[in-house]
């Protein structure tokens, strides 16, 4: 607990800015170290040798030099870490601690940066692609760190620009190492290929909505072969959120991104739940009879391969495979299978704080009298997002819909009024069986971690009059930190986004606001 405590101290220091590369506190001639303390490691990582040469030095005057070879000798013993001695006041003006700071060299959080940053830079090198496909004005200005001590955001803005570079064909990591000299250290900055097709985790979802509960979907993976272009998933879900149905169960899924070529994907996904269905569905179905009947559990298979134009288009074709245990007139067991086949585009312009991001996706779905289907229907579905970030301001524009036609299963039809559509609204209120169309819209603006939104939609049956739906609203959330295993280090990143969201759907009823807690976030 000490250590902790000991470690928080000297983390608040240097955010304070008392702790500047340059700007080491200044010691009495003649200072006596009261108390000489290890930050960063366990004591016993050091020979018992080094841990009494390093106590020794309480009582004596402070010397400089002295503290810097103890810090060498502890570097030399831990050859991934870097130390650095550093002095604080003691229980009086002639009197000093001394804190002998050690990091490990990648590390990316505070104390590790900060030690990170004492050190010249021997040399920066470029790993994964040859050296012609760099601007000399770029490899000019990284060999301008050469000599200077480690500057953690002019690293990092040439990383940056090596990505934008490259193209969104390429990933780059910055890695520190420590050099062939003493007390040096070396940059490497690392580039490799990405796969042309994405994998298709579901991010990992908490939620709660105050007319409709809560809801949560847990997904965690872990990429497997040498070049981590495989990937197995597991999953597990209580959500009442994204259909009509509420279910519970779990799943499992199998992506391999490059299969021989970066143009070839695979994809195995299984998955069980069991359903449970709100009053105002079951109430709805009693006045329905051209909606099939509520199931008690449904489970699936989907298999499908992927093609890619292009790193931007793919084309995705499968078959998918659903028993349901419908639940009248008695349990019986039903199938529903066909095909599945989708279109998507995907591309990010632009590099740094100024970004545009397209997503756009096609996707067909049917049962089939040749699969030997009791569920004979088609349902073609479309969306889309556009996004502009510029520093901490983004706009993005979000549509979506879809048409359903014949005999399908109620987990096919379209639902709006959720956590993601027609905010503030209640999805059982105006449809609680859903409908065979719908279209939504949403625009939004965020600065920072402030939201503002405008939804409209709607969903409705053939024959139907169409009821468009608008909703307002704003939010304020967080982003929380992680780090992310590239398969040659982890770097940080964005690991997900949680809002507290107001929302107020526009009627004549009058205000009726809605209370929405939305976390999305990586496993």
């Amino acid at each position: 607990m000490r250590q902790i405590l000991l470690i928080i101290a000297l983390l608040a220091t240097a955010t304070s800015g008392a702790w500047a590369q340059d700007a080491e506190p200044q010691v009495a001639p003649g200072a006596v170290i009261e108390k000489v303390e290890l930050a960063g490691i366990p004591e016993q990582s050091l020979t018992s040798e080094l841990r009494n040469d390093i106590q020794k030095l309480a009582g004596q005057k402070y010397d400089a030099q002295i503290a810097e070879d103890v810090a060498g000798r502890i570097q030399t013993e831990l050859p991934e870490y870097v130390a650095a001695p550093k002095t604080l006041q003691g229980s009086d003006a002639n009197r000093i601690r001394l804190v002998f700071l050690v990091g490990h060299i990648p590390d990316d959080d505070t104390l590790g940066s900060n030690i990170n940053a004492r050190y010249p830079i021997a040399a920066v090198e470029i790993a994964g692609v040859p050296r012609s496909k760099v601007s000399d004005a770029l490899y000019s200005d990284m060999q301008k760190m050469v000599g200077q001590r480690l500057n953690h955001p002019e690293a990092e803005m040439l990383a940056e620009r090596l990505r934008s570079e490259l193209g969104p064909g390429y990933s780059v990591s910055r890695k520190v190492r420590r050099s062939f000299t003493p007390r040096q250290l070396t940059i490497v900055y690392e580039v490799f290929k990405n796969p042309w097709l994405p994998f298709h985790q579901p991010r990992s979802f908490i939620g709660y909505h105050s007319k409709q509960g809560p809801s949560f979907a847990l997904n965690a993976s872990t990429k497997v072969g040498q070049q981590r272009t495989q990937m197995i998933t597991f999953g597990g879900a209580n959500d009442g959120d994204n259909l009509i149905e509420r279910f519970a169960g779990y799943r499992i899924g199998y992506e391999n991104v490059r299969l021989g070529t970066d143009r070839l994907g695979l994809k195995f996904d299984f998955s069980t739940y069991r359903t449970q269905w709100k009053t105002q569905t079951l109430n709805a179905l009693e006045l329905d009879s051209s909606v099939p009947g509520i199931y008690r559990r449904r489970r699936g298979l989907e298999a499908s391969v992927a093609f890619a134009f292009n790193p931007s288009l793919y084309l995705t074709a499968g078959i998918t495979a659903n028993e349901l245990e419908m639940q009248y007139p008695t349990a019986h067991f039903e199938p529903a299978r066909g095909g599945v086949a989708s279109l998507r585009y995907r591309r990010v312009f632009g590099t740094g704080d100024r970004q545009q991001g397209v997503d756009v996706q096609y996707a067909v779905r049917t049962g089939a009298h040749s699969l030997d289907s009791n569920f004979i229907y088609t349902r073609h579905s479309f969306d889309g997002r556009y996004t502009y970030q510029h520093d901490q301001h983004a706009v993005g524009f979000s549509f979506g819909g879809g048409r359903l036609t014949g005999n399908a299963p109620l987990f096919e039809r379209f639902s709006l009024g959720d956590t993601q559509t027609l905010r503030g609204w209640n999805k059982y209120d105006f449809a609680p069986l859903g409908g065979n169309r719908a279209a939504h819209g949403s625009l939004e603006y965020r600065y920072n971690e402030l939201q503002l939104f405008y939804d409209a939609g709607s969903v409705w049956d053939t024959g139907d009059r169409i009821k468009v739906r608008p909703s307002i609203g704003i939010g304020v959330g967080s982003k929380m930190k992680g780090r992310f295993d590239n398969g040659k280090e982890e770097v940080p990143f964005t690991l997900g986004a949680f809002s507290l969201i107001l929302a107020v759907p526009l009627r004549e009823a009058g205000l009726q606001p809605t209370i929405m807690l939305v976390g999305r976030f990586n496993m």
